[in-house]
C-alpha cells in the first residue's frame, strides 16, 4: 500500500513525540508517542511487515476480503 509506505517514510510532526525543555513527553501526557525520531528504513519496513501480518491473519480466517497492504518487504529494504 503505497500511502503507508509514503506515510512511514515522512511521518508528520505530531506523530512524533514532543519534547519540553530537552525532555519527552511523559506517557499519557498530551504529545506523548512512542516514535521518537523518524524511522529507519528497517524500521519502516519492519512496520510494514508488521500491519501486513495482522490483515494476512484477518484475510486468512475470513474477517476480511482482501488484505488490503500486500507484503513489498523487498521494496521497503533496498535505497
Amino acid at each position: 500500500m503505497a500511502h503507508l509506505r509514503l506515510f512511514l517514510e515522512d511521518l508528520p510532526d505530531d506523530a512524533l513525540c514532543s519534547m519540553d525543555n530537552g525532555r519527552f513527553a511523559i506517557p499519557c501526557a498530551s504529545g506523548c508517542s512512542p516514535i521518537r525520531k523518524r524511522l529507519a528504513r528497517t524500521s519502516q519496513s519492519d512496520i510494514h511487515g508488521f500491519v501486513h501480518a495482522m490483515f494476512e491473519a484477518r484475510h486468512s480466517v475470513g474477517y476480511i476480503r482482501i488484505n488490503p497492504v500486500p507484503c513489498q518487504r523487498s521494496t521497503l529494504s533496498s535505497g
